[in-house]
């Protein structure tokens, strides 16, 4: 009984510290190459521990007359998924799927709109069953960071 706890305490250790890890890594998002014209949009970055077969959502506001700028990046080794869906319709507002996964865009918008960005890991893998156990998937570091910049007339 002892050992059984004993490795029950590293695992959630284990586990603690590396989500830890994950706490800021939106910060580590894109690039800021020379001039920056964009400021951070702060309740709009956010980081999480996911696994493949995982997903969260963050509520966005989208103010009209701004440009933005979004970033995604992961410790996965393929690119991350983002869908924006309007908050009161459902309606689909923009997959990065459909334009081959980009993980930096820019877009201005002409009205004002809240929208659910949906964040998740391509399941590249699947589940594996091992005899009777079914094999728990890995969970990696994603981060989405948002930046607006007011639009010039």
């Amino acid at each position: 009984m002892k050992f059984f706890k004993t490795v029950v305490i590293i695992v959630l250790f284990h586990a603690t510290t590396y989500s830890q890890d994950c706490k800021d890594y939106w910060t580590k998002c894109g690039s800021s190459q020379g001039i920056n014209y964009y400021s951070l949009v702060p309740e709009s970055c956010f980081s999480n521990l996911l696994a493949t077969d995982e997903s969260f959502e963050i509520p966005i506001e989208l103010i009209q007359s701004r440009d933005y700028r979004m970033s995604l990046c992961s410790t996965f080794e393929y690119k991350v998924h983002v869908k924006f869906l309007d908050k009161n319709t459902g309606v689909l507002v923009y997959d990065n799927t459909l334009n081959d996964t980009v993980q930096v865009f820019e877009f201005q918008m002409f009205d004002n709109r809240m929208v659910r960005a949906i964040v998740s890991l391509p399941n590249t893998h699947g589940k594996r069953v091992l005899g009777g156990l079914t094999e728990k998937p890995k969970r990696y570091c994603v981060g989405i960071k948002i930046e607006s910049m007011i639009t010039r007339k």
